[in-house]
């Protein structure tokens, strides 16, 4: 929530990708929503704000990179395992 207020705070326009929580936060905090692929390719910024599980681990890769906008950001708040680093650095 702390990312999103400063987000906003510099006229980003705020989007996710996980259903559930934005339910909950899109009447009060002003989420949009877009689907993976269209929250990638539109994205200057992309911040990680989930758990390690065996859905997420590596969800950062070779495939997800490759439908990202030329010189996005990546900030990870979670978990290193999130980002293949090896696919990332080839960049």
């Amino acid at each position: 929530m702390e990312v999103a207020r400063r987000a906003r705070a510099f006229g980003m326009e705020l989007v996710g990708m996980i259903p559930l929580f934005l339910c909950l936060l899109r009447r009060s905090k002003g989420f949009g929503w877009r689907g993976s692929m269209n929250c990638m390719r539109a994205a200057d910024y992309i911040t990680l704000h989930v758990g390690l599980t065996p859905q997420t681990a590596g969800m950062i890769n070779a495939a997800s990179i490759a439908k990202m906008k030329k010189g996005v950001r990546l900030v990870n708040c979670a978990r290193g395992e999130l980002v293949n680093e090896a696919d990332w650095l080839r960049l």
